[in-house]
């Protein structure tokens, strides 16, 4: 009668904790909630918030400057077309003087800036940002241009000029930048180079040879 068995039903000992064990291996091995993020899921999402940040606060002077600019060549030649009202004389010059001021404020920034911004952004930003100086003024420049007498021809190559400084001149930042190998001397001689450049605009728009808007 001792050697009986153990009764139907009975666990054997031990039999509770196994099974308490394989319960918790069963709730540390459950599926993570639904819609939770991976690691690292965050931060990822943090670094490319950074990046439009950064690209947009480096895209923002160049068309501010664009801005400014558009602005003051308008009201200056707002004022002169009211000047020329009142004295009986035409006001169609004005417009055309408002053209000639405006293709060379912006292509004297476009030099400045441009070249600096190739150095220490490479290329793609810094002909995002010097398009960005340029287009803000077209506004101003189609209604200089329906005011005076100057060609429709002239004035969409001298843009045109300006569309391909503003390709061209950050390539010359691009090259300083790898030929130095130190971006601050690039930077240095990207903004001696962009001054220079912006300096033989201004003397060579005097000269009868370059033909302005």
């Amino acid at each position: 009668m001792s050697a009986a068995g153990p009764s139907q039903g009975a666990r054997p000992p031990g039999g509770e904790r196994r099974e308490a064990t394989l319960g918790g291996n069963h709730t540390t091995a459950a599926e993570p909630p639904q819609g939770a993020r991976p690691p690292g899921g965050e931060r990822r999402e943090a670094t490319l918030g950074g990046n439009h940040a950064i690209e947009a606060q480096i895209d923002l002077p160049a068309a501010m400057t664009g801005l400014a600019l558009a602005i003051a060549v308008a009201l200056w030649w707002v004022g002169s077309s009211r000047l020329a009202l009142d004295h009986g004389t035409d006001a169609a010059r004005g417009a055309a003087d408002a053209l000639k001021t405006l293709w060379l404020v912006r292509g004297m920034a476009l030099a400045m800036l441009s070249v600096r911004a190739g150095a220490l952004y490479g290329w793609r930003r810094g002909a995002k940002g010097g398009l960005g100086l340029i287009s803000l003024s077209w506004p101003v420049v189609a209604l200089a241009w329906s005011a005076s007498a100057a060609s429709l021809t002239l004035v969409v190559l001298a843009e045109l000029l300006l569309l391909a400084g503003s390709a061209a001149l950050p390539l010359i930042g691009l090259f300083l930048r790898r030929w130095l190998r130190r971006v601050d001397f690039a930077v240095m001689a990207g903004t001696a180079i962009g001054t220079a450049l912006a300096a033989a605009l201004w003397v060579a728009s005097g000269s009868t040879y370059m033909p302005l808007p």
